[in-house]
């Protein structure tokens, strides 16, 4: 249904607002208010057989603020229709650094008329702690409407959150996604060898198993 996935370091294709003090922090903008770099270590935005997407793996960064008053920023969508659907599921990767210094969550909005908005999901970083996480978040009152997405940030703290592969998907049982892999190119017959696959649970059914012909 939508995604966006920052194959570049760009919020080409977002709407990026700086509520309330407008000079430090928030997205795309670092707290001493220049430009602010992407992440580069998330995901790439395939199952990186395409070499080529290995270098693509951007995601975009909230900075806090170095003003008295806290970054407060709002990343949203384009209009996003959910019409022609009965449920719907909101994905995206989530990566947070300085954890211990947060006073504050990481929002995720919802709107039908991009004025209005309502939360859906926190990320609590001191809940979390630092690290990776993936987000499945249940969209299922929004089908059949058109919807905006947003994820608000409000820190003003040493505090770092990264974003990337944002997706809505009609919302299936089972549905999961290869995401990166780790397979030595060559192996020596007769020996024992490991390698790692890494996969996206992407339907509301838990996986205990997979099998891989």
């Amino acid at each position: 249904v939508y995604s966006h996935c920052f194959t570049t370091c760009s919020s080409e294709g977002l709407t990026i607002e700086h509520i309330g003090q407008d000079s430090s922090g928030g997205w795309f903008r670092d707290n001493d208010g220049l430009a602010l770099d992407c992440d580069t270590d998330m995901y790439a935005c395939s199952d990186a057989s395409n070499e080529a997407w290995l270098n693509e793996q951007f995601g975009a960064v909230a900075a806090w603020s170095d003003t008295t008053s806290p970054a407060n920023s709002r990343m949203s969508t384009a209009l996003i229709d959910l019409s022609s659907y009965t449920s719907a599921s909101l994905f995206f990767d989530e990566y947070i650094d300085y954890s211990s210094f947060a006073h504050d969550s990481n929002f995720v909005e919802v709107s039908t008329d991009g004025a209005n908005w309502t939360t859906v999901h926190y990320s609590n970083p001191l809940t979390l702690g630092d690290g990776y996480f993936s987000n499945h978040i249940d969209l299922s009152a929004y089908a059949n409407q058109t919807v905006y997405i947003a994820v608000h940030n409000h820190e003003f703290e040493h505090f770092l959150i990264t974003i990337d592969s944002i997706t809505v998907t009609e919302t299936r049982s089972e549905d999961i996604e290869l995401i990166n892999t780790n397979i030595g190119k060559y192996a020596e017959l007769g020996l024992d060898h490991f390698f790692t696959i890494d996969f996206y649970n992407r339907g509301y059914n838990t996986v205990t198993s997979l099998d891989i012909n």
